[in-house]
């Protein structure tokens, strides 16, 4: 799983790379972690990222977490600190992602966004059903490092990479504008 990786105007943005200090944290989260088998796999996906992404990018990079600690923060904190996480999108050169609650936003901003699936299991990858043709995607295997892309890739993701959005989402968003406003008209 990533964390976003994120470029502010001239950066890409990484979002949801897992991390020791991430998984460990909060005690719950890492005996989970230790109990699926999930801690030993922290080493290897970070491996396997660095094959479809430029180094020099991963060093350079800003990494944002989208998740604030559990009860350490009021409901106005936690609003104003999305306000500000969605100007980071909106003002990024690129995004790349595993968060859906990323790569979304980023889509409807405009903003160019690589959604990362390396996802293993049936629970997780049947969430996206319907989702994930929308995105410019990467999707890798865990196993091996193995990767494929949908939009082109030649060689690594680098500071110079330009994606353009596929754009697909207007084909749903159009009905549900519709939709709403229809709801909105008639009460």
């Amino acid at each position: 799983m990533m964390r976003s990786l994120v470029a502010n105007n001239s950066m890409p943005l990484l979002n949801e790379i897992p991390s020791c200090r991430k998984v460990t944290y909060d005690y719950k989260r890492f005996l989970r972690a230790i109990q699926s088998g999930d801690i030993f796999k922290l080493g290897k996906q970070k491996k396997h990222i660095s094959n479809f992404i430029d180094e020099a990018l991963l060093k350079e990079a800003i990494f944002v977490n989208q998740e604030p600690p559990a009860g350490k923060y009021n409901d106005d904190e936690k609003f104003e600190m999305a306000e500000e996480l969605l100007k980071k999108y909106a003002r990024a050169k690129l995004v790349i992602t595993s968060r859906i609650h990323c790569a979304l936003p980023c889509l409807a901003m405009g903003t160019p966004v690589i959604f990362v699936n390396g996802f293993d299991s049936f629970v997780d990858s049947c969430r996206f059903d319907g989702i994930l043709e929308l995105f410019n995607r990467i999707d890798f295997d865990t196993k091996d490092g193995s990767y494929t892309s949908n939009f082109g890739l030649q060689g690594k993701i680098t500071k110079d990479t330009k994606v353009k959005n596929l754009e697909k989402h207007h084909v749903l968003a159009e009905p549900m504008k519709e939709l709403c406003r229809n709801f909105i008209k008639n009460g």
